[in-house]
């Protein structure tokens, strides 16, 4: 097997017409960065780094200057400088006899994944690098920082792609069907740990959300490694696309709230969408060409591009499809969003399986309640969450999120929480996709101490309540319940916008131009502000007990509009109380059960999640604790039309019984007829 595929997907190949505008802006880019690149080079004979900025043998600065080397690479100018400056690596900073120091993904894989693009590019034959390739990545599926580590995930997937284009550039067949056999593993879905969950969730670091840095990697790699070696793309890979990265994705973003500590990097929303765009246009599937339409729609993809990239996405892209309505829940990483077309919400949690958040490298010291019932918005204003949000946002004050003031709980900036970062002892969060347009979330949380780097624990936190979102169509309802602390001031945020507008108020209501309207039909001790920021909160005092709290967000409304919502609600709050939330909208009635008990027609045995309608009903066990699960239902005059497998309906006097042996959260429904 040869390297044409390979250098086809670097180059664009014969198809990279430089007659064409766009492909001739994409060269200019890459010869512009290329000399760019070469000017501040170091050159000298005696040099001890490749650039001033990057001196030292950390494998970080090796790693940086391989990416800026096979930046240069692409240029025909400038190979003959970079076959150089790999001879002096072989010598200074990647050799068989090293020993790794630093982050051992710097050895294993970011090096040698720049190292072997940037041979094939320049056509040097170098054998001293490659078998210090061979030294740190020996076998695709191991650690060898940690030979007893299996990899896992994205990690796998790089190095089966590491794997294989060292096995083409030593025309070793041996090496790329070990490549190909290393992937088996990576199509499997997984029941813990790392890996895809039929549910379309993706974990990384056994813990952690992370389907838009980790997951975008993995989907790269398999995407590369399936092209260079000319095979079919598996139907899992296809169902990835369409189960886990299309609901994640809005407007050409990846959203943030399944970025984990990447949220603090300057790849943005818009970057690792287009990241995520080159790896779909790798997979040239007939299906995908409307979705990569629709995150392409901007054109920004393609000012920013490669000529290689462009090439692809011609080949790969099909007029974009409608921007749907859809629900999903991902009980396997406790997550929830909800697509309205013109806008998307979602809600980040966690439970006693994954964790509030991670930090690491320096990244994401303060992303302390990003799990904590975080909820996103995302609309109209497509840079939102981009820029310098995460470092300007007031991270005590996240959206969606009941927390201890700043003053009163203090938190510690602390690195390396991987994975033993708090997770808490609640085991009830989920809920249920009823249909594409109805859902429930909730979340039982208790607060954890303030970490220390390393997760070693401070100060405590006495913080404990309930939470619910119930969406309907294009209006969500929010509830909290039982918030109490014995060492705080504790406040609930409705929203933290970046914006500069103010709110408009009315008797019930409040609005906020470019963003949509919220109701509060409890009241409650209400507090606004205005600046770089609109915040909007309750405050629950110093030290509650079992405070509550209601608020609806209604995306995209008018003040005009949310002040006819306020005087004709559509939807009616029946419990708010720590074991049972619960609304009615219209014939909807949606009810978090925290413990057994009964709303109107419906009686839970166990906890639950349930959506309840003429038409369907919709059922979880967010605790993934309890086989059977027990419905009753007082309508005796309901039909069932089709149930679920696992799901037992008898029908009885006074209505129905129903049993459902429940498991990894999963929605299970009964439909009426």
């Amino acid at each position: 097997m040869s390297t044409g595929r390979w250098l086809d997907l670097l180059t664009g190949g014969k198809d990279a017409d430089p007659g064409d505008p766009l492909i001739a802006a994409a060269i200019e880019r890459a010869e512009s960065r290329a000399r760019t690149l070469l000017s501040t080079m170091d050159r000298s004979p005696g040099r001890t780094s490749l650039w001033p900025d990057l001196a030292g043998p950390g494998a970080e600065h090796t790693t940086a200057a391989l990416s800026r080397l096979r930046a240069m690479a692409l240029s025909a100018s400038t190979k003959d400088v970079v076959a150089e400056a790999l001879e002096w690596t072989a010598r200074h900073r990647y050799r068989e006899d090293m020993d790794e120091v630093g982050n051992w993904w710097e050895w294993e894989i970011g090096i040698p994944n720049l190292l072997l693009d940037t041979l094939a590019l320049t056509r040097a034959r170098i054998p001293a690098l490659l078998r210090a390739v061979r030294r740190f990545v020996p076998d695709p599926t191991r650690r060898t920082a940690n030979p007893a580590e299996e990899e896992t995930g994205a990690n796998r997937a790089d190095k089966a792609y590491i794997h294989l284009r060292r096995g083409l550039l030593s025309d070793d067949t041996k090496l790329i069907a070990e490549a190909r056999r290393a992937l088996d593993k990576v199509y499997e879905y997984v029941i813990t740990g790392d890996g895809f969950y039929r549910d379309g969730s993706f974990v990384q670091h056994q813990r952690h959300a992370y389907t838009g840095t980790y997951g975008v990697v993995l989907l790269g790699s398999v995407a590369r490694t399936l092209a260079v070696l000319g095979d079919p793309v598996p139907e899992t890979v296809r169902r990835w696309v369409f189960d886990s990265f299309e609901p994640i994705t809005f407007r050409g973003q990846v959203m943030s709230f399944v970025r984990g500590r990447s949220i603090t990097r300057s790849t943005d929303d818009h970057a690792w969408g287009r990241q995520l765009v080159s790896a779909l246009t790798l997979l040239r599937t007939k299906e995908i060409g409307p979705l990569i339409g629709s995150l392409v729609q901007s054109g920004t993809y393609e000012r920013t591009a490669s000529a290689g990239e462009i090439v692809l996405l011609r080949k790969a892209v099909a007029p974009p499809s409608e921007p749907k309505t859809s629900h999903h829940t991902f009980a396997d990483m406790d997550r929830v969003v909800h697509h309205r077309g013109d806008w998307v919400f979602a809600v980040s949690a966690r439970s006693n399986r994954i964790n509030g958040y991670e930090s690491g490298n320096g990244e994401n010291l303060r992303g302390w309640y990003t799990g904590e019932g975080m909820t996103y918005l995302y609309n109209d204003d497509v840079q939102h969450y981009s820029g310098d949000f995460w470092s300007t946002v007031d991270m005590y004050r996240l959206p969606g999120t009941t927390t201890a003031t700043a003053t009163t709980h203090p938190r510690t900036p602390a690195d390396n929480l991987w994975f033993g970062g708090f997770q808490g002892p609640d085991a009830w969060v989920g809920g249920v996709t009823a249909d594409r347009d109805t859902g429930s979330f909730g979340m039982r949380f208790t607060a954890g101490p303030d970490q220390l780097d390393n997760g070693r624990p401070g100060a405590p936190n006495s913080l404990r309540g309930t939470k619910s979102w119930f969406m309907f169509g294009d209006e969500i309802v929010a509830l909290g319940a039982g918030v109490s602390s014995e060492d705080g001031d504790i406040i609930t945020t409705v929203e933290n916008r970046r914006t500069p507008a103010a709110f408009t108020t009315g008797p019930g209501w409040a609005h906020l131009a470019g963003v949509g309207g919220y109701l509060f039909p409890a009241g409650g001790d209400i507090r606004t502000e205005t600046g770089e920021y609109a915040v909007l909160l309750f405050d629950h005092g110093r030290n509650p007990r079992s405070s509550t709290y209601q608020y609806v967000l209604l995306p995209g409304c008018t003040a005009t509009e949310t002040a006819e919502h306020a005087r004709n609600p559509r939807s009616v709050v029946l419990r708010n109380t720590a074991r049972i939330q619960a609304v009615r909208h219209g014939d909807v009635l949606a009810v978090n059960f925290y413990e057994s008990g009964a709303v109107e027609d419906l009686t839970a045995e166990n906890p639950a999640a349930v959506v309840f309608s003429r038409r369907a009903l919709a059922v979880s066990d967010p605790t993934r604790s309890q086989e059977p699960l027990v419905l009753n239902v007082a309508r005796p005059d309901l039909r069932v039309s089709a149930a679920d497998p696992g799901v037992l309906v008898t029908k009885l006097p006074r209505g129905l019984r129903i049993t459902i042996d429940a498991a990894a959260g999963k929605t299970y429904r009964v439909r009426f007829g």
